[in-house]
């Protein structure tokens, strides 16, 4: 996540004072790649995943150790 956020950071600043300052057009600034949806979708599946994951993981482990045990011990 850091490294998207940076290179998307990175990216924009590179190429913003040229488009404020009238020396490139903001057409010419704007990314013209193909298939952007479709790298979009990746991501967001990808993320969906990783969050069905991670939410298996913690039930099964909070299955296993309940809190309720800790929290009996502590009072």
């Amino acid at each position: 996540m850091i490294g998207i956020e940076t290179g998307w950071i990175f990216s924009c600043t590179g190429r913003q004072p040229w488009t404020i300052y009238g020396y490139q057009l903001t057409n010419e600034a704007a990314t013209n790649s193909g298939n952007l949806g479709m790298l979009f979708v990746l991501f967001i599946s990808l993320y969906v995943v990783l969050l069905v994951i991670t939410a298996l993981v913690m039930h099964f482990y909070f299955y296993r150790n309940p809190v309720s045990k800790d929290l009996h011990t502590i009072s």
